[in-house]
């Protein structure tokens, strides 16, 4: 499809499911540093908007993930989010041509729509997360007072 206000060719984008004449792609890291240095490439498709998103939410994440060697990683993913202002000239990459084509799904939501059972995946985890801080912040401290004292 061909955008007429701008006569460049548009796709749909695969994260927020809108017509966009720029189709951007990252394969991005995401490095672990826990006693030992473990990552994975993750490719990261979408329009200009989305993908910068994408890179900040990966980038806020690699400081708990990265602890120590976070100065090191935090710049290189920062290089990408500045490229991808560079990037921002129209153009589809010939492996995602068949977005051109593609018209948004109407029925499936988005990720950014409201997800079928989102709050409760969200309670649980919380839950988890409370469950977890109590074990190692509030128990030990219960249980300090009956070390039998010399």
């Amino acid at each position: 499809m061909t955008a007429p206000e701008t006569g460049f060719v548009t796709a749909c984008c695969p994260r927020c499911r809108k017509r966009t004449d720029r189709i951007q792609v990252y394969d991005v890291p995401l490095v672990v540093f826990f006693g030992y240095v473990g990552w994975i490439s993750q490719r990261v498709v979408g329009c200009p908007d989305c993908v910068r998103k994408s890179l900040v939410l990966r980038m806020l994440a690699s400081v708990p993930l990265c602890n120590l060697i976070c100065p090191i990683i935090i710049p290189w993913q920062m290089a990408y989010f500045i490229h991808s202002f560079a990037r921002s000239r129209p153009g589809i990459p010939a492996a995602y041509a068949y977005l051109i084509d593609a018209v948004p799904d109407v029925g499936r939501p988005s990720w950014k729509g409201d997800v079928p059972g989102k709050w409760k995946r969200l309670a649980f985890g919380l839950l988890i997360l409370a469950v977890v801080v109590a074990a190692v912040f509030l128990l030990p401290a219960l249980f300090s007072g009956t070390r039998a004292k010399h």
